[in-house]
């Protein structure tokens, strides 16, 4: 009797299990095609004829990053070219993105641990007002570079149609690995080790 009562008390835990994995994956989909959608209906509202190639197929790796000049958060300018010499991490994120606040700390504990090693990471928040990114940035205590892409114009020439979306530039200024996605610190510091970074 006492078997039974405990079998049919274990059971619906490991039932539960894969629904949870299940939602959680459904939840990350929804959210990267929000942001496809939202993305869409920017450049169909701007009257664009053409739309950029789907993300991850952009920009290939082994060629030069484009270059970009964007407001920083907080003031001064933000340009790409000044951090030649160092390896970059770009990443295009936006607040409302649930993919996006989740490697927001995974990229942070990076960067803290590799900086003085010659990694520079750049967020380039979305068609966002600068107090909304600056109220992100403060309540997830993110301590990296932070551009604004108030009018998606580099948004644009990068092809980004998805996000959390990021680009690895190495130190003479190619691209060397992207990612359609949230990061985790894992992959990152593996391609900065691949990189000769050493934290």
């Amino acid at each position: 009797m006492h078997a039974e009562h405990e079998q049919s008390t274990t059971r619906p835990a490991g039932r539960h299990r894969p629904i949870g994995l299940i939602l959680l994956l459904n939840a990350a989909l929804a959210a990267t095609l929000v942001s496809g959608l939202y993305l869409l209906r920017w450049y169909l509202d701007r009257g664009e004829t053409s739309l950029p190639e789907p993300a991850g197929q952009a920009i290939g790796t082994g060629v030069p990053a484009p270059d970009f000049t964007l407001p920083g958060l907080g003031g001064g300018e933000v340009r790409l070219s000044d951090y030649r010499g160092q390896v970059v991490l770009v990443n295009f994120w936006a607040t409302w993105c649930g993919p996006c606040r989740a490697e927001m700390p995974e990229i942070e504990h990076v960067y803290r641990a590799y900086r003085n090693a010659g990694f520079v990471a750049i967020g380039v928040n979305q068609l966002e007002p600068e107090p909304e990114v600056r109220s992100f940035v403060d309540e997830y205590q993110l301590t990296w570079i932070f551009a604004l892409d108030q009018d998606g114009a580099v948004s644009q020439r990068w092809s980004v149609f998805g996000i959390p979306q990021s680009y690895l530039i190495d130190r003479e200024g190619k691209i060397v690995k992207s990612w359609l996605g949230p990061l985790s610190r894992q992959e990152l510091e593996q391609e900065l080790q691949r990189l000769g970074l050493r934290s």
